[in-house]
C-alpha cells in the first residue's frame, strides 16, 4: 500500500505516472536490444538497472516516503481534523490549523485510495478514503465539492 500522500500525488499526476511506465519500460526494451548486440554489455546493463530501479521507485515510491517521513516527521501518527463546508476545507491538528476555500481549486479527482484538491495541476490538499466513513460518503463529499468549484460564491 502507497502512503497516503503517494497516492494523492500518483492520482494528481497520473500522466507523468504513465510518461514514466513508458520510458522506462522503452529503457527496458532498448537493454535487451543491447544485450543482443554483445559490444555494448556494460551499457545493456547500466540502461536495464536504472530502468528497473526507476520502476521499483515509481511504484512503490520510497524515495518520496523517506523524504516525507524526515520533512514531516511532527505530524506522523497524528489525527487531523477535516470539515468539508460551504465556504471551504477547514484543517485542524495539533499544531496548526488551515483554510482552503473553494475560491482557490478549481478541480477535484477521486479513486478508491484517495481524493484530491486541485488548482489547475498542483495538488492543493489532499484527504484519503479512510478519512470518509464509506465509499458512498466519499462520493458525495467530491459531488459537494465540484458543486462547489463549478459555483462560486457571490
Amino acid at each position: 500500500m502507497l502512503s497516503p500522500s503517494a497516492d494523492a500525488r500518483a492520482l494528481a499526476h497520473s500522466g507523468l505516472a504513465r510518461l514514466d511506465l513508458v520510458v522506462d519500460s522503452a529503457a527496458l526494451l532498448v537493454a535487451l536490444v543491447l544485450f543482443a548486440i554483445n559490444d555494448v554489455v556494460p551499457l545493456a546493463a547500466l540502461l536495464a538497472v536504472i530502468a528497473v530501479l526507476s520502476l521499483i521507485a515509481g511504484r512503490f515510491h520510497l524515495l518520496e516516503r523517506a523524504l516525507l517521513a524526515v520533512r514531516f516527521r511532527s505530524i506522523l501518527g497524528r489525527t487531523t481534523e477535516v470539515r468539508i463546508e460551504d465556504d471551504g476545507l477547514h484543517y485542524a491538528n495539533p499544531l496548526a490549523t488551515s483554510f482552503v476555500p473553494w475560491s482557490s481549486i478549481t478541480n477535484v479527482k477521486s479513486n478508491s485510495q484517495t481524493v484530491v484538491f486541485l488548482r489547475g495541476r498542483l495538488l492543493m490538499t489532499y484527504l484519503p478514503s479512510i478519512a470518509f466513513e464509506s465509499a458512498v460518503a466519499q462520493a458525495e463529499a467530491v459531488a459537494f465539492a465540484r458543486e462547489r468549484i463549478a459555483t462560486p460564491a457571490r
